[in-house]
């Protein structure tokens, strides 16, 4: 599924920048600093256009009921915010990038495809 390719995609990027992925990180991690307060504001406009330009054009066809396709998009963003908010409060100690690698691939495959499972 393209979420995971995505997600293959981004974390080979923060492998080949980790000074980059180390400011990433840093303006990530909940507190009150002003990098983490302008990060979260400018992440939270551009979040809504990122799920739906990744799956715009998605095949409704692969899907036994016919639904709206904004609708399921809704269903994925949702799943995926809450995915990335997660891990993302609960690894901030790791500094292991190739573990959290692993560890975001391994969850994020499980849960998609209970997703696939109950859209069956």
């Amino acid at each position: 599924m393209r979420t995971i390719k995505y997600a293959e995609l981004e974390f080979a990027w923060y492998i080949q920048n980790p000074d980059k992925y180390k400011l990433l990180k840093r303006a990530f991690v909940k507190n009150d600093t002003e990098i983490y307060k302008e990060t979260k504001a400018k992440y939270a406009s551009m979040s809504e256009e990122y799920y739906y330009k990744l799956f715009e054009d998605i095949n409704m066809e692969q899907f036994q009921f016919k639904r709206e396709k904004k609708k399921l998009l809704d269903i994925l963003k949702w799943l995926l915010k809450g995915f990335n908010e997660e891990f993302i409060e609960e690894v901030e100690s790791e500094d292991n990038i190739n573990s959290l690698k692993d560890e975001y691939l391994r969850r994020l495959v499980e849960y998609i495809e209970i997703l696939k499972e109950g859209l069956k």
